[in-house]
């Protein structure tokens, strides 16, 4: 079952703002929520350390995603694989959330998200 949640990003000026997995999750898509004017974003991929900014515009039309992480075809047979685990903390050994990805505003105007994690 997908769980959504919302997050306040930082301006262009900012800091990134990290997005932890909160469930073992296959397929996550992250929108700009319209509670407030869209600005489009700048994100940061795991797979080059964290280190390239990308950019992308605002949402194209209503509850289209901006950025899809994980193997659309796969996940929809539950063969894709997992993009992330949440904190655990068993056995006196603590692990941390995995960081999907790190995200702030495109603009000078803060804006906020909604990350849709899919088992």
């Amino acid at each position: 079952m997908p769980k959504t949640t919302l997050y306040n990003l930082n301006n262009n000026a900012g800091a990134f703002t990290s997005i932890p997995s909160t469930i073992p999750a296959r397929r996550v898509e992250i929108r700009e929520d319209e509670s407030v004017p869209v600005q489009g974003l700048q994100y940061q991929k795991p797979e080059d350390g964290f280190t390239q900014a990308f950019v992308c515009g605002i949402p194209a039309g209503p509850d289209q995603p901006q950025i899809v992480l994980g193997n659309v075809v796969a996940h929809g047979n539950a063969y894709g694989q997992l993009l992330g685990l949440p904190a655990q903390n068993t056995g006196g050994v603590s692990i941390p959330a995995t960081t999907y990805i790190k995200v702030r505003s495109k603009t000078a105007t803060a804006t906020s998200i909604r990350v849709t994690e899919t088992e």
